[in-house]
């Protein structure tokens, strides 16, 4: 797959049809055909990584003068559908376009950091042995989320970008097969820091 970075027509018509594969093959729990899906393809079109890859190698894609990391790793699971979960929604970050994301156009920077952000929340999950994201929907594992974010004592800038991350998840729902929807109030910083 080519990322939409300022991409022709024909690029996103391309990419449309591995999106919607994804969808279908995690929806299956069809692991074997997900994890071949190209992810990333060079100028040439040789694929450097597929959606089964531990790393994603985004180096064709990025500016090295500007940014120091270059590759999306996923070696923090051990849990298939958690990891698988991650993946796709890493995934459809990069390519899909529409309501999951305004315009045709990415930034590199952002999914890196989305991902980051993402891996700690699931690092969380995979610690209560649950088995999606989704677990945070129920008011009480949202709470015993919270309190885990405030016995890591970290700072309230790093747990924002945790939130926007969850928010973004819950903003596109109704898009992909992974139905976050969080149960509380406008979240308030103050509640966890």
């Amino acid at each position: 797959m080519k990322p939409l970075l300022a991409a022709p027509e024909q690029v996103i018509k391309e990419n449309t049809v591995f999106v919607e594969q994804a969808i279908q093959y995690f929806e299956n729990k069809d692991w074997d055909n997900l994890n071949k899906i190209p992810v990333m393809i060079d100028q040439n079109g040789k694929t450097i990584s597929y959606f089964g890859d531990n790393t994603w190698d985004l180096t064709h894609y990025v500016d090295a003068k500007i940014v120091s990391k270059k590759r999306a790793s996923f070696t923090h699971l051990t849990t298939t559908s958690l990891l698988q979960e991650q993946k796709l929604l890493a995934f459809l970050g990069l390519f899909a376009v529409g309501t999951l994301r305004q315009g045709a156009t990415i930034k590199t920077t952002t999914f890196l950091e989305r991902n980051i952000n993402l891996t700690q929340v699931y690092k969380y999950i995979e610690s209560i042995k649950a088995d999606s994201i989704c677990v945070l929907n129920h008011p009480i594992q949202f709470s015993r989320f919270c309190e885990y974010l405030k016995s890591l004592k970290m700072c309230g800038r790093y747990i924002s970008k945790l939130i926007v991350a969850l928010n973004w998840i819950q903003a596109i729902r109704n898009q992909i097969p992974i139905k976050l929807s969080l149960n509380r109030p406008v979240f308030a910083r103050d509640s966890i820091t």
